[in-house]
């Protein structure tokens, strides 16, 4: 499970660190900082739900 999740949660740490520099260095419009905002938002909560359905899997299995 671990290794499957792993790299999904860290490219998501990355990218938000990444989003977070250029924001300030180049002082985006607000809409862009929106958008940006949206995707990480939706990238944690595909993380944290792709964690609860292979909780599920690992459960009926056994």
């Amino acid at each position: 499970m671990k290794t499957v999740l792993l790299p999904h949660f860290l490219i998501t740490i990355i990218m938000s660190v990444a989003l977070a520099v250029v924001l300030i260095n180049v002082e985006l419009q607000l809409w862009m900082a929106i958008v940006l905002t949206a995707t990480l938002v939706l990238n944690v909560v595909l993380f944290f739900t792709l964690l609860i359905l292979k909780k599920r899997v690992d459960q009926q299995s056994e």
